[in-house]
């Protein structure tokens, strides 16, 4: 038995469900947020605040109109942002009190043409609001994620969250709330010069658990080998059960996953296996699951 390379999934079409646009931002996490956060005084608490949130209804149907209104703020996207030059904090679109978009610049005196393209249009925001331009926010996202990515401390994803700009990392909420793991990146990352913020993600410190993985299809040829995809990427797939009579054949495949909370990659483990005898009409049962699995003859 051994295991074959990764497949990527295919990708699924799927219908878009407009809730608001963060244009060049990512909006996740906020201070001190998730279970782990505890203590408003601790050490995971705190941090950069959430100044704005996307807004608009939780789901949206399609229709030309909504289409035609999205691409014109997307035309009026670039000259916005000329006209915010090296001022620009951020830019996305906002539903209250209608589809617009919203330019934020730092503080300062007014923009006269970006202020005109606002008057002019009536589909642009402008709010003079912003603590950290664009500029500023990517260069320290750099700075801080190196910092991040060379410790050996348990982290679960960062972002840029240019609608409130800062940088927010992600840590698991392990046993304490996430308690000495914050402590010790503030440590590390008491010299970067961007505002940022913990958020605290109800997962173990381990990113990776081991044990029974769902099989998704098996494939036969005329002989007694048997191919299996499994829920698992790059997870070192084995099988640990094999059960094989007249008129079934279970199987039980053991792989690595991410834990609950973490994230993992998009792909799919291939394992390969030699039956007693050519599978033919028996039954192919995944033990983990209690499934009937699907078999294609190639």
């Amino acid at each position: 038995m051994r295991s074959t390379p990764a497949v990527r999934r295919r990708g699924a079409w799927v219908a878009v469900v407009v809730v608001g646009l963060a244009l060049g931002g990512c909006a996740t996490g906020t201070a001190g947020s998730g279970p782990g956060a505890g203590d408003p005084d601790g050490p995971c608490a705190g941090g950069a605040p959430v100044r704005n949130e996307l807004d608009g209804p939780e789901t949206v149907t399609e229709t030309p109109e909504l289409i035609a209104a999205q691409d014109e703020l997307m035309d009026l996207l670039p000259r916005a942002e000329g006209l915010a030059g090296n001022r620009l904090g951020g830019l996305w679109m906002s539903w209250t009190p209608e589809l617009h978009l919203v330019v934020e610049v730092t503080e300062g005196p007014v923009i006269p043409d970006l202020d005109a393209l606002a008057e002019e249009e009536g589909l642009v925001e402008v709010r003079y609001t912003a603590t950290i331009t664009r500029a500023e926010l990517m260069a320290g996202v750099d700075e801080a994620n190196a910092i991040v990515a060379a410790s050996d401390l348990p982290w679960t994803g960062s972002s840029g969250d240019e609608l409130n700009g800062r940088w927010v990392l992600s840590v698991p909420a392990g046993d304490d709330g996430g308690a000495a793991t914050c402590t010790a990146f503030r440590e590390l990352l008491a010299d970067v010069d961007i505002p940022w913020a913990f958020e605290v993600v109800d997962a173990p410190e381990e990113s990776t658990v081991r044990g029974p993985v769902a099989i998704g299809e098996a494939f036969v040829s005329d002989g007694p080998g048997l191919q299996l995809t499994v829920g698992s990427c790059n997870g070192d797939p084995e099988v640990t059960v094999l059960e094989q009579t007249d008129t079934e054949v279970r199987i039980e495949v053991t792989s690595t996953t991410p834990a609950p909370g973490w994230p993992g990659a998009d792909c799919l483990d291939g394992l390969e296996l030699t039956l007693d005898a050519p599978l033919g009409s028996r039954t192919l049962i995944d033990v983990t699951t209690g499934d009937v699995v699907g078999v294609r003859h190639t």
